[in-house]
Formats: C-alpha cells, structure tokens, sequence
C-alpha cells in the first residue's frame, strides 16, 4: 500500500520527534538540505510529494479534456459569430439600422399559472356547455378537449405572428387555420344549440344564453392567449434564434474556461494544504525532538532546526510559481 499523509499525524510526529532526540538524532552537522535531515521528515516529504503529483497529474488529465472540447468549441464559437452577424445585416437592410436582437424571455410562473387556468377554465366550459345540450359523451371529451386545445394555442400563435414583422404567407395561412379551425368547432356547437332546441326540447332562451357565455368565454379565452403570444414573441424571430444560438455557444466557451480555473485552483489549494500538513508535522517533530534532547545549547541542535526551515517537496513547476500569489486566476 501506497504511503499516505493521512496515515501520518501530530501525535505521530511527537511520539517520533521524542524518539530521535533522546537518541540524540538527527546530528548536528544536519542542515536539511540535500537529504540531510531527520528519517521522519524524509518519509513525509517524500509522501506528501507523492500526493502532490498524483493530484497534479489527475489535473493535467482534466485540463487536457477540457482545452480538447475549447478547440472544437473555438471554430463553432466563430461560426455561430459569422451566422449572428450576417442575419444583422440582413434584417438591417430590410428594417433598418435599429434593428436588434431583444431580450431572452423566459416562462415565468405566472405564466405556467395563467396557461394552467386558461386550460382548466376553457375544458370546464366546454364541457358545462355540451352537457347542458345533452351532447353524447363522446361528443362531449372530443369537442371539449379539441377546443381547450385549439382555442388556446391558436390564440398564441396568432400572437407570435402578429409580433413578427416581415411574416411570410405561409405562416400568415398557418396561423389562420388555426383561428378557422377554432371557429369552424365554435360553429359545430351553435348548430348542436339548434339541434337541442328542435329535437331535445330544451328551453329556447336559456339554451341561447348559454350559448353566448359559452362564445364569450372563448372569446375571452382567445384574446388572453392572443395577448400572451404576443408578448412572449419576437419581432425578428429569425435574428433572435440566431442570437440564442451565439448566446448558448458563449455559455459553453465561457463555462469551459471556468471549469479550467476551477479545476488550476482546485489543485493549487490542495497542495498548499499539503505542503501546509506537512511542515506542521515538521514543526511538531522538531519541537518535540527539541525539548526531549533536554537543556542543551542552541549550537547542539541540528543546524536546520535554528532557522525557519520549510520541508522540502517536489512541487511541478507549473504549480510551484502560484503559490505564493493571492489570487493566481
């Protein structure tokens, strides 16, 4: 099994410190450079430098990986760029120079609400209505869940098209067979009204009142999903999905580069750790070496254990010019 700090304590460095020192070890001719100082400190800065390129290398790994995904994210990054720019230009010259790319709106809460609500409140009028004109059940779930649906949706979409300057006709036709195909159902049940009245006898009056609340719920229905789409639309959708697209490539690069500082920090305050845990467990052993040698003179003492003496560790070079910076990234 590999040797590891963990494995290493203060009670261990004492116990070992008292050890030495009673047998007057290590020598005073010790200076603690090229080797020369205590077993107990060689074994903990060979350990701890055995951690510490372990970590380094898993970094590098990291590293690697991530500046592998940054170059094939660079001339996607560009492309998305060129693509962003020449659809500006394009709207530019057709709507003019103010033409911009508009904030990234994003379904909040209230809007999950309000799409929630609309969608119950137009499936229980629906369906109030139909059984009221004693539609059968099938009738009944086909048409309510048809028009809960369409209502709705071609409402919005009518919405975003409404917003869109320079809508094409295929779009136009699109959203308003959306909005014929809502009023052609609408239609469907002002004939199943007529259908009550004649065949099941129903009271005349209060089947056409219910027949204008029902027309003008959806009515009701219609504006607040028309309004909605409207709003959440864009103008120049085209430009739009083109700047999103140039937004999330930026979120990818940038993501990248943070997760490469991270990971340099990362390694870099774990060695200090390291290299910190280990000159304490020197201080430790030479503190406890010093007074189980008893009352002897400071020139009996290993040379090394007069000065502010710092473990030795074999730190990669990369690493070893940051750690003494601040704020290295």
């Amino acid at each position: 099994m590999k040797p590891s700090m963990r494995y290493i304590t203060l009670w261990t460095a004492r116990k070992e410190g008292r050890r030495d020192g009673r047998q007057g070890y290590p020598p005073q001719d010790y200076d603690g450079k090229e080797g020369r100082l205590s077993g107990f400190e060689k074994r903990v800065s060979s350990t701890v430098s055995a951690e510490i390129n372990a970590a380094v290398e898993e970094w590098r790994r990291k590293e690697n990986e991530i500046l592998k995904e940054l170059r094939t994210m660079v001339s996607e990054f560009k492309a998305s760029i060129r693509r962003f720019n020449d659809a500006l230009e394009a709207h530019r010259k057709r709507f003019g120079k103010d033409v911009a790319p508009e904030p990234r709106r994003r379904f909040g809460k209230g809007a999950i609400v309000l799409l929630v609500l609309l969608l119950i409140f137009e499936a229980g009028v629906n369906i109030f209505t139909f059984r009221f004109l004693r539609e059968p059940g099938g009738t009944t779930v086909f048409l309510g869940t048809a028009l809960a649906i369409l209502i709705p949706w071609s409402g919005f979409y009518a919405g975003m098209i409404i917003k869109k300057r320079g809508r094409s006709l295929p779009e136009f036709a699109f959203a308003s067979l959306f909005v014929a195909a809502a009023v052609a159902l609408i239609f469907v049940v002002a004939q199943g009204r007529k259908i009550g009245i004649e065949v099941r006898n129903l009271n005349p009056r209060i089947v056409e009142e219910t027949f204008l609340i029902f027309l003008f719920m959806n009515i009701i229905f219609f504006l607040i999903a028309l309004w909605d789409g409207y709003t959440w639309g864009y103008s120049y959708p085209d430009l739009q999905k083109a700047y999103e697209e140039l937004r999330r490539r930026k979120r990818q690069y940038m993501n990248r580069w943070a997760r490469l500082r991270e990971a340099f920090n990362h390694v870099l305050g774990y060695v200090r750790g390291k290299l910190e845990a280990a000159n304490n467990l020197s201080l430790a052993y030479r503190e406890a070496n010093r007074r189980a040698r008893g009352n002897v003179s400071e020139d009996q003492l290993p040379k090394y254990f007069n000065t502010d003496f710092m473990l030795p560790a074999k730190v990669p070079q990369e690493i070893q010019e940051y750690l003494t910076k601040d704020e290295p990234l």
